[in-house]
């Protein structure tokens, strides 16, 4: 069963806030155009710079590790790119030409000449006359 309510929701409850308690708060909330100090930005506590000042030696040294690092990961990366792409395009190739020809020499001789699927056919072909 439902109770009804004897006592009065409290005036505090139904009594909006005055227009001046929310100034103090909007006021200490600025835009970031006015978080500047005479037209220069304020230094960033999480920024490189930061980190490079405020480091020792050892600090520093697996900074350029890290750094070097991932140059030469990014250079492995975009090298293996570029050895996926040229082997999709000499698959591409062994598609059209070697299963099209008539032997595994003339599809073999119909690939580029530094085709990794031209010397596993041109070793087939050879091991195929070496072993009968």
């Amino acid at each position: 069963m439902a109770q009804a309510q004897t006592t009065p929701p409290s005036a505090a409850a139904t009594t909006p806030a005055p227009a001046g308690a929310a100034a103090p708060v909007a006021a200490s909330v600025q835009p970031a155009s006015a978080a500047r100090k005479g037209g220069e930005a304020l230094d960033n506590p999480y920024g490189i710079e930061a980190l490079w000042k405020g480091s020792d030696l050892i600090a520093r040294g697996v900074l350029v590790l890290l750094a070097i690092m991932s140059a030469g990961s990014w250079y492995i990366m975009v090298t293996k790119l570029l050895e996926q792409t040229k082997m999709g395009r000499h698959a591409r190739t062994v598609d059209q030409k070697f299963w099209a020809s008539a032997s595994v020499r003339d599809g073999a001789a119909g690939l580029e000449k530094n085709s990794a699927y031209r010397f596993i056919a041109e070793a087939g072909a050879q091991a195929t006359t070496d072993h009968g």
